[in-house]
């Protein structure tokens, strides 16, 4: 008959030991089942070798360390009291976990020590299967808020854009309402190539410059026929605010 414990702790090892193996020498008898499992939800082979090289292993261990302890909330009391006891806090929670008895006379301690340890039933299989749909859920969540939060910045973007009755300026005019506060050209031209570097090909214009030059955003930006990218003297800049105009020239 197979020991509950041993197969567990047995299981454990070899997890354990396998995280120190280089991918290609790992245990490879459920790959075919776990990228069924990728591929059913549209993810490609190259997500699942990463998957199995970089987090596999880390989710199975975690996923058996949750079962352990979800079964044994003994352990778990008797571990963190333990701990108190060595630091020599709450006090008060530790006399009544070892002093203060239930109606048949026990304490809370006692009853934890006559608790019998229980370990999770379950195979190397399924605990692949189980750490490839959390990965799969997990990233397939992330993507989802980040898509909303683009659609979002990107909707926040048009409005401004839109509500903004700021004139646009040239970069000879942007730059003189820059000048009037000591900026040089060259901190400005750096700002606004910065900002540029940033966004371009990443999302929608306006762009917030930031730096010497955070009130303003470039808007309708231009790219000359001899780069890839929009340059500093093409674009055209507006003042964020909305309470402060400056006159163009």
């Amino acid at each position: 008959m197979t020991n509950p414990k041993e197969t567990f702790e047995s299981l454990q090892r070899a997890l354990q030991e396998e995280k120190r193996l280089p991918r290609k020498d790992r245990t490879k008898e459920y790959e075919e089942l776990t990228l069924q499992r990728f591929q059913d939800h549209g993810r490609t082979t190259e997500d699942h070798d990463l998957w199995r090289e970089c987090h596999m292993l880390e989710e199975m261990i975690a996923i058996l360390s949750r079962r352990y302890w979800a079964l044994n909330p003994h352990k778990k009391r008797q571990l963190e009291f333990k701990r108190l006891s060595k630091e020599s806090a709450s006090a008060i929670e530790i006399h009544k976990y070892q002093q203060e008895v239930d109606d048949e006379g026990r304490t809370d301690e006692e009853i934890d020590i006559s608790m019998t340890t229980r370990y999770p039933a379950i195979e190397r299989r399924d605990l692949e299967i189980l750490a490839a749909e959390n990965y799969l859920h997990a990233t397939r969540i992330n993507n989802q808020k980040q898509t909303t939060s683009n659609i979002s910045a990107q909707e926040v973007t048009a409005e401004n854009k839109d509500l903004n009755a700021n004139p646009k300026l040239s970069w000879k005019e942007f730059a003189d309402e820059l000048k009037k506060d000591f900026h040089s050209d060259t901190t400005i031209r750096k700002s606004v190539e910065r900002c540029i570097s940033d966004n371009h090909g990443k999302r929608p214009d306006p762009w917030p410059i930031g730096g010497c030059a955070s009130d303003y955003q470039v808007v309708d930006p231009e790219i000359k026929s001899t780069k890839d990218h929009p340059t500093p003297a093409l674009c055209k800049y507006q003042r964020i605010s909305q309470d402060k105009k400056p006159n163009a020239q």
